[in-house]
């Protein structure tokens, strides 16, 4: 039985670090192949590309799957592609590849471990191979909502660290004598090479600008891309100043030193939790150690005087 447990747990293993090896290279092609959309389509080029035979099967495979895990809705569809979007991935074969994965590990886990089970021959009951079964199906299903999660929270924490720098470069630009549009484009293309989140979305914001979207809209379409507070409160200061009539320099400044103040205090604030985060740690594999070499020799030599 015990074989066939470490069994299962290495075969898991393996399949695991597997799919997250492919799931990894394949949204870096997908954030490579975005970025070079968004390359092209500012220079004015056009790109008539047809799809090759195998990319068609492998998105008439992917949508086949598609159909097992995906909802009928799109009230429930649309939250999932605002997810991604906050994620850095644009577009529907994200969303593809999203219910795919999902299907995939929702299958093949069971089936992995009953393979086991059955190979392994041990007496390991019903009730409680339908437990394991069912909480690998859970596992499967909701596995890849926990990686998105970790991707928005990834790329929210980088957009968050960088931004009172691009705010600095904007207020530098503004200063400069460029206009509120032409300072968003130069930020993006600064921003593009060293913090491509943060330069990708103001590439997107001026891209926008030229379509001929309202500076509102495009500045409400950045904050709802990111999900960031922070983006939301300069939208809401850019937008008051356009109203008011204020000066974009200096409120850009104000809003840059109270971002690094935000972040000053949540590095501190990080700090000051190591100590009660480390205490857990010492209490269960420290000071169990302390007392064995403290009390081990004692506790020896009073069992060789007394023990007999």
């Amino acid at each position: 039985m015990y074989l066939g447990f470490a069994l299962f747990l290495l075969l898991v293993f393996i399949v695991a670090a597997m799919l997250a090896f492919g799931v990894f290279e394949f949204l870096l092609r997908l954030r490579v192949e975005s970025r070079l959309e968004l390359i092209r389509a500012s220079a004015n080029e056009t790109f008539l590309t047809q799809p090759s035979t195998l990319e068609l099967r492998a998105r008439g495979i992917l949508e086949s799957l598609n159909k097992l895990s995906a909802p009928k809705s799109d009230e429930t569809v649309n939250p999932i592609k605002q997810k991604f979007i906050m994620a850095g991935y644009r577009g529907d074969f994200p969303i593809l590849v999203y219910y795919a994965f999902k299907t995939i590990l929702s299958i093949c886990l069971p089936i992995l471990f009953l393979i086991v089970e059955f190979v392994s021959s041990s007496t390991t009951s019903l009730t409680t191979i339908a437990f394991y079964t069912l909480g690998l199906v859970a596992i499967g299903y909701y596995g890849p909502d926990l990686y998105l999660k970790h991707l928005i929270k990834v790329r929210q924490r980088e957009i968050f660290e960088t931004f009172p720098d691009a705010l600095d470069l904007m207020r530098v630009c503004v200063g400069a004598g460029l206009g509120l549009d032409a300072a968003i484009a130069r930020v993006g293309k600064e921003l593009e090479a060293n913090h491509s989140a943060l330069g990708e979305e103001f590439r997107e914001l001026s891209l926008q600008l030229r379509a001929g979207i309202a500076r509102n809209e495009a500045l409400n379409n950045l904050a709802v891309r990111t999900g960031v507070d922070d983006v939301n409160a300069l939208v809401t200061m850019l937008i008051q100043s356009e109203r008011f009539g204020t000066n974009v320099s200096e409120s850009l400044k104000i809003h840059a030193d109270a971002l690094r103040n935000k972040r000053r205090m949540q590095a501190q604030e990080a700090g000051s939790k190591v100590p009660a985060k480390l205490s857990i740690p010492m209490m269960l594999c420290i000071f169990p150690v302390l007392y064995i070499v403290i009390l081990g020799p004692a506790m020896i030599a009073i069992y060789r005087t007394f023990g007999h």
